[in-house]
């Protein structure tokens, strides 16, 4: 017992030394006290990216969320939230912790998918879009791990910058991406001055050897406005005619077996992709 007190004494020493001689960490700390301050959100979001061999990828839309805090799936501990997003004019998609609804006005068409009953990646991938979530929002723990995860080499304070007219802080944060094909990512993350908000995010690393990036700009955040009843299934037009969500992956594209791999992995959402691409 006194061993676990003096090591986690020491563990605080260092933690705290290491805040003291590296600027970044109050003002991730700070970001961090922000986000769990509040228990929703609404924003406008631009994201873009470019991985390996894919095209590009450029999506705009709007964004309401209220997050739940340590919910269960599948026998594991996890984040969830209540979501809501719109692409354009023509879709818009509701998630309410038991189905998401894919509601496209143009056609008349809802998709449902019974996210209980599904892998957690077909769902992001078919219905509620994972790339226009604020993540640190959703899991603001990420942020008070990261912390305490990494020395002062990889969190660094660059400079002072405006970000849709607002003073950011510029930090680059360096960690290793979990993914076999993404190794040593640098962020770029833009952290509003008057209010620690995070406007912005760009992650950079290579993929397959290639230059690879993801782009997460929020403008027009707005704390604690959202009402559960944003997210009620009373919003689908009772007109509309309603399909489940079927997981069948596309055909390979015809190209050298180099990549055939690669294919295989992101099939799935390179048809999502592009069925999003026809969106915009």
């Amino acid at each position: 017992m006194q061993k676990s007190t003096s090591f986690l004494l020491l563990f605080i020493l260092v933690s705290f030394c290491m805040e003291a001689q590296n600027p970044a960490i109050p003002i991730l700390r700070n970001e961090y006290k922000t986000l769990v301050s509040h228990k929703s959100v609404s924003y406008d979001v631009v994201y873009k990216s470019k991985f390996g061999f894919r095209d590009s990828v450029i999506i705009r839309g709007k964004v309401k969320m209220m997050p739940i805090v340590d919910t269960v799936f599948e026998g594991h501990a996890m984040q969830d939230a209540y979501l809501w997003w719109a692409a354009g004019d023509t879709e818009f998609q509701i998630y309410n912790l038991v189905n998401g609804y894919d509601i496209n006005t143009s056609n008349k068409v809802i998709t449902k998918c019974a996210y209980k009953k599904k892998n957690e990646m077909h769902y992001n991938c078919s219905l509620i879009d994972w790339r226009m979530r604020w993540l640190n929002f959703i899991n603001p723990k990420d942020i008070d791990t990261t912390l305490w995860a990494w020395f002062n080499d990889t969190i660094k304070l660059i400079d002072d910058t405006f970000i849709t007219g607002i003073p950011c802080w510029h930090i680059i944060e360096k960690t290793y991406h979990p993914d076999n094909f993404n190794k040593n990512v640098v962020s770029h993350i833009y952290i509003s001055k008057i209010d620690y908000t995070e406007l912005l995010i760009i992650n950079t690393s290579l993929s397959f050897g290639m230059p690879s990036y993801s782009y997460f700009l929020i403008t027009k955040v707005v704390f604690d406005k959202v009402k559960k009843e944003d997210f009620s299934e009373q919003q689908i037009p009772k007109d509309f005619t309603v399909k489940d969500y079927e997981d069948k992956p596309p055909a390979p594209d015809s190209t050298d077996n180099v990549i055939q791999n690669y294919i295989q992995l992101y099939n799935f959402k390179k048809q999502r992709d592009y069925e999003r691409q026809k969106i915009y």
